[in-house]
């Protein structure tokens, strides 16, 4: 019986695990090839959000990180937002 409790929760973490990096990574590339020219062509009038897209284009791991690591950041919104910029 406890192998059988144990098995479940190895498997379950497994799926959750490959379900979960599955929805980041095509939350980035939707946001990167679906999405960027719409979003720029949409803020290219918008400074703060160029402002935005160099200092992430500069310090790209850094911001990456630091966002990733904040517990306020959505994931799935965090990875349409950083597929729109140059990272």
């Amino acid at each position: 019986h406890v192998l059988g409790h144990v098995w479940g929760v190895v498997v379950a973490t497994l799926i959750v695990f490959t379900s979960a990096s599955l929805g980041a990574t095509l939350a980035f590339l939707n946001g990167r090839y679906l999405l960027r020219e719409c979003v720029l062509h949409h803020l290219a009038n918008h400074p703060k959000f160029q402002i935005v897209d160099k200092v992430v284009q500069i310090y790209g791991f850094s911001v990456t990180f630091w966002l990733r690591m904040s517990s306020f950041t959505p994931y799935n919104v965090f990875n349409y937002f950083m597929g729109c910029t140059n990272v």
